[in-house]
């Protein structure tokens, strides 16, 4: 079927439609519109019989009449000949029915007394189902009613739609010889232009077959300022570009062809079954195989047998999956019979009409394998000198832990002999101490027990390594403040301990250890006057937050985590100034207890020491290691 056609088959049945929906709709909303003034004017005749009406019964109130028969009837006869005399149009009329169903009003006298009781509008105007009733059967009216309850009346408006669409009813004629006139012109000039439109149309159609036959040079010459025009223009630089762009093409393939052979990779195209359609010249400088001496042969017979399962499968999974895989390694055969080691990648292209096959894309990695071999070696020989090194280094520190224990013992030699000549000395020479010296002897065997309790910590820290600590209740009030007593505290320097602090499941020589190094730092730095270390804690739910802090020189940010390293300096202001080994110890046992240690501080503003320790009082602590374990 040619184009003009088409067009007319489907342009004009459209146009047609169009045209008498446009004409019908006209009519429609014409009919609607004359409805709706109808409406509106009933409505107005309908409101003034109702007023006529209610005037007839204020006066029977006012005069006092409403209970008169005589009085009720000739109001009624009046208000009956006041709304007989309402103009309703020509045509048009108002009449009354009883609730009964008798007409009591009616300009036919004969209709007079006339039960339509069993009429159906009656029924529905009774119920108040709808504001318009169909009264005549004979006629098409418009009818509007309202119910006058003093009576029990229904007053009824109505008039003829012959009357009320006379207008649009007179103009169906003329709307249809309009719309017949309209579908003539409307055909012929559809087809007169399309019969224009069809005609550059049918010689675009000639020039686009003689380019399909390979005329590239034809062109097409159709005058005008029209889309047409501008079409068979636009095919004109389409059919010029076209034969630049083949000519480029030609371009490129050689261009692209020069890149493939001179690649140092190997470019294949393999089939669906493995076998070679395409192999790069490259193949000859990697494996020493001529490119057309491979052609239609397998190209996995050249595979390592320990490679050769593995890289079928991933071939046949990536032919059924239609996806690219990732780099795969394995060993592929020199045509001189040693072996060389290529990863490959692959784009599975067997539906693309111009390559019908899966392009692999192949790497000699063979130097990249050896050079990672002997990397491998290197770093063998690399862990075996660190295990050589740790062994060392493990032997020294068990001969630094039995040199702790020796001298633990050293130590615990003369202070026992200490214990015993105070005892001896507070039981023989009793009576030679006033109550001052009694305190003096007391504060030696309190200093000698703690200096004991404190070997036996260094010892279990150093001879035992992983062993448990000796976990018992502690009151933190009563053990802070004996650290406190036996600090050689400065005149200058107050220490406080601010509200009380908490009864905790713990070691008290760690616990000791902890308080006594963070106090002990604090108490060292403190080059001021009116010095104040203040020791606090705060319950933060599962765990106890414990805070030192002192207002002294403070500690440079940059030394923040460094001062719990071992032998790290605290202050910039002198570098000979360091933690020592008791910051380490502190970080060490608040971590064994599963707590941390922190500290906030800046220069000249002092020093604030916190760490935190789980509640679990009455549990089961954790395993204490040794910190340099």
């Amino acid at each position: 079927m040619k184009t003009y056609t088409k067009i007319l088959i489907t342009v004009l049945p459209l146009a047609l439609f169009f045209l008498f929906l446009s004409v019908g709709t006209i009519y429609y909303f014409s009919r609607s519109a004359l409805t709706g003034l109808a409406e509106t004017w009933l409505e107005t005749r309908l409101t003034e019989a109702l007023e006529i009406a209610t005037e007839q019964v204020d006066l029977l109130h006012r005069y006092g009449y409403e209970g008169v028969p005589a009085s009720v009837a000739k109001a009624k006869m009046d208000a009956g000949a006041a709304i007989a005399s309402i103009q309703v149009g020509t045509l048009g009329y108002v009449f009354v029915v009883s609730r009964r169903g008798t007409i009591v009003l009616h300009p036919d006298s004969d209709l007079v007394g006339r039960d339509v009781s069993g009429e159906t509008w009656f029924a529905e105007a009774l119920r108040g189902e709808k504001r318009t009733v169909p009264w005549s059967p004979d006629t098409r009216n418009l009818t509007l009613y309202a119910s006058f309850e003093p009576w029990d009346w229904l007053i009824l408006v109505t008039d003829p739609e012959e009357e009320i669409f006379g207008v649009a009813n007179q103009m169906k004629p003329y709307i249809v010889y309009l719309a017949v006139t309209a579908t003539i012109v409307i055909s012929l000039a559809l087809m007169f232009l399309t019969r224009r439109l069809t005609t550059p149309l049918m010689w675009l159609t000639k020039g686009v077959d003689r380019i399909g036959k390979g005329h590239l040079d034809t062109r097409i010459s159709i005058s005008g300022r029209d889309e047409i025009s501008y079409l068979a223009e636009g095919f004109n630089q389409m059919a010029a570009q076209l034969q630049d762009t083949l000519s480029t093409l030609r371009n490129r393939e050689a261009y692209f062809r020069s890149i493939i052979e001179n690649a140092s990779d190997i470019i294949s195209i393999l089939d669906a079954e493995g076998r070679f359609r395409y192999v790069s010249p490259s193949v000859e400088r990697v494996l020493g195989y001529r490119p057309d001496s491979l052609i239609g042969g397998d190209a996995f017979a050249i595979v390592h047998p320990e490679d050769r399962s593995r890289a079928t499968s991933l071939f046949k999974q990536r032919i059924e999956t239609s996806t690219a895989f990732k780099v795969t390694e394995y060993r592929m055969q020199h045509r001189d019979g040693s072996w060389r080691s290529v990863e490959s990648s692959a784009k599975n292209l067997l539906g693309h009409p111009a390559v019908a096959g899966v392009v692999i894309s192949s790497r000699d990695i063979s130097m990249r394998k050896e050079a990672l071999e002997a990397l491998n070696r290197s770093h063998q020989e690399l862990e075996r000198r660190v295990r050589e090194r740790t062994a060392q280094l493990n032997a020294t520190n068990t001969e630094l832990k039995e040199f702790a224990y020796a001298v633990s013992h050293d130590l615990k030699a003369p202070l026992r002999a200490i214990s015993q000549l105070t005892h001896w000395m507070a039981e023989d020479y009793a009576g030679a101490f006033d109550q001052e010296g009694r305190v003096m002897m007391d504060l030696i065997l309190k200093r000698v027990k703690r200096m004991n309790d404190l070997i036996d910590g260094v010892l279990s820290y150093s001879r035992i390594g992983r062993a448990r600590g000796n976990v018992r209740v502690l009151d933190l009030n009563e053990l802070v403040g004996e650290v406190i007593e036996d600090m050689m505290t400065p005149d200058h320097i107050d220490i406080d301990v601010e509200g009380t602090l908490p009864v905790v499941s713990k070691d008290p020589v760690r616990m000791e250890q902890i308080f006594q190094n963070l106090i002990g730092n604090a108490i060292t730095y403190m080059d001021k006057p009116n010095g104040v270390v203040k020791v606090g804690c705060s319950d933060e739910g599962t765990h106890w937050r414990f805070s030192v802090s002192d207002n002294g020189p403070g500690i440079d940010r940059r030394y923040h985590e460094k001062i719990f390293q071992i032998f790290q300096t605290l202050t910039p202001r002198d570098e000979h100034e360091s933690s020592g080994i008791g910051l380490t110890l502190v970080k060490k046992s608040v971590e064994q207890y599963g707590g941390t240690v922190w500290v906030e501080s800046e220069n000249g503003i002092g020093s604030t020491f916190f760490f935190t320790l789980p509640k679990n009082e009455g549990g089961h602590e954790a395993t204490e290691n040794h910190p340099f374990d």
